[in-house]
């Protein structure tokens, strides 16, 4: 039986009047929202997301979440146009879920985002961002049109492409990964990782084991970085029949390579087509060397064989001299199989810019 321990934390921040995040978190259900769109806007609308959600559980599903994140787009769009004030209001989501999927043989976790709240995975020591942002400095930097460091002061950085109450027919990535004892999930806010780097995610993570205080230590490492936004951190480990999880005692420090999530995700296996395909997931990195290094060795291998090959037949003809008839054209094919390149296919959504202010 999977279970879980979490801890959340939420903080306005050292600039906002106000603060516009919304979560839940209960056993097997996970959500952080953040709200955008003027004063008020914000904070209704990421209230309403999570209370809709709420109201639709249980979820036993992939496709009852999906439909669940469906109908509290609705619910947002329905206060939003029967009040003037709200108009254009809208909210980020992430949601974490444990669903029993018919097409699988155990509970496995529902994973969906829309909008650029994150779910991260922290395992063995690994830390590896799940999600994609949908805004348009994330859409630059995968079209490799602009650098992470351009985009972190980036004028459009807050402009989003995808969010929840905006529109009727909403685009959300969504995919499957086993549970495993031992794994750290963590739900935020952009307010986090706006101030707090990855690296220092993962070391907070790697060294704090209760999750309510790593949850506390990271939004104090948000407000101490500046706490220009609202910061929401949502920590939640995977634990066994006692209530126990392995979390690593040692701080990390320094690039972490991305490897966690990819061993243990699940192909989606009949999951509603119409929520959008999982996104472009970074392969990962090492894989991606191993790749690499191996087409190199296969092609020096090959340039190799060749000159041997060459070395053999000029030698054996010298030996022989007139008394042996050499072709007057000598050809020697050698095969070398690779591995087809990787592709990664990039949708870009024609859903018109969403400026926020969260």
């Amino acid at each position: 039986m999977t279970r879980f321990r979490w801890g959340l934390t939420s903080h306005v921040g050292r600039v906002r009047a106000a603060n516009q995040d919304s979560a839940l978190a209960i056993e097997g259900f996970f959500v952080v929202a953040d709200g955008m769109g003027g004063h008020r806007g914000g904070e209704v609308a990421s209230a309403i997301a999570v209370k809709s959600l709420s109201d639709s559980l249980p979820l036993l599903s992939t496709d009852e979440v999906m439909t669940a994140i469906r109908s509290s787009n609705d619910a947002v769009l329905e206060r939003a146009n029967g009040d003037p004030a709200l108009r254009g209001m809208g909210t980020t989501l992430c949601v974490l879920a444990l669903v029993d999927d018919d097409d699988a043989e155990e509970p496995l976790l529902a994973l969906a985002n829309i909008g650029d709240s994150r779910i991260y995975q922290f395992a063995s020591g690994v830390l590896e961002r799940m999600t994609d942002d949908h805004s348009v400095v994330a859409e630059m930097m995968r079209q490799g049109r602009i650098t992470a460091s351009e985009a972190e002061t980036h004028p459009q950085r807050n402009v989003l492409t995808r969010a929840l109450g905006i529109e009727p027919n909403i685009e959300i990535d969504a995919w499957r990964v086993r549970p495993v004892v031992g794994d750290r999930w963590l739900l935020c806010s952009d307010g986090l990782f706006n101030e707090v780097s990855e690296a220092t995610i993962a070391e907070v993570l790697g060294a704090v084991a209760e999750p309510s205080a790593a949850a506390d230590e990271l939004v104090r490492l948000a407000n101490e970085g500046g706490g220009r936004d609202n910061t929401t951190v949502l920590i939640v480990d995977v634990v066994d029949d006692d209530g126990h999880a392995v979390i690593a005692s040692t701080p990390i420090s320094g690039e972490l390579p991305a490897l966690a999530a990819a061993r243990r995700r699940v192909p989606d296996g009949g999951a509603d087509e119409t929520a959008g395909a999982p996104p472009s997931k970074r392969a990962s990195t090492a894989l991606r060397q191993v790749k690499a290094t191996w087409r190199v060795t296969l092609f020096v291998a090959a340039i190799v064989a060749l000159v041997l090959v060459a070395v053999i037949t000029w030698l054996v003809t010298r030996h022989d001299g007139a008394s042996t008839q050499v072709p007057a054209s000598t050809s020697t094919t050698v095969t070398v199989t690779a591995p087809p390149p990787t592709s990664t296919a990039v949708t870009v959504t024609s859903t018109p810019p969403i400026t926020t202010t969260s």
